[in-house]
């Protein structure tokens, strides 16, 4: 009986998609297979390059993974941000009709004025943060 047939197709496979780097010497070991030889057909099959060029692909998809969800949550994040602009657009100008303090809604307005640009990406200088604590200390 001679000796069992290799599965090259799998053996390069699991060298080139492996999430973590697997030496040639473990799979020469895990598949009973000489050293040299695995090395050499690796070699003139390229092997290292198709590794490097997987890696880079899910590399790549990884970041762009990653981009999608930045950019959808400042969306959504600024999509709140607009609304509570609104919202308080809204009680201060129900303040100002009630006669409250013209300073007060002033601030206020500006500070509404501020998120909704802030949103809008019209005003880098004015983060959200500062928005807030600007609020937090008018109303406390």
């Amino acid at each position: 009986m001679g000796r069992p047939r290799i599965n090259w197709q799998q053996i390069h496979n699991e060298y080139t998609t492996s999430p973590e780097a697997i030496s040639k010497q473990d799979l020469a070991d895990k598949y009973g297979i000489n050293r040299t030889t695995l090395s050499l057909k690796a070699t003139k099959e390229q092997w290292d390059i198709a590794r490097a060029s997987f890696l880079r692909l899910t590399s790549d998809k990884a970041t762009e993974k990653k981009a999608d969800a930045v950019s959808t949550f400042a969306a959504e994040w600024n999509g709140t941000c607009v609304d509570s602009a609104k919202r308080l657009n809204i009680k201060a100008l129900a303040e100002m009709d009630a006669g409250g303090k013209v300073r007060d809604i002033a601030g206020a307005l500006k500070i509404a004025q501020d998120m909704g640009k802030a949103a809008a990406g019209e005003s880098p200088e004015d983060t959200l943060l500062s928005i807030l604590a600007g609020l937090q200390k008018r109303y406390e």
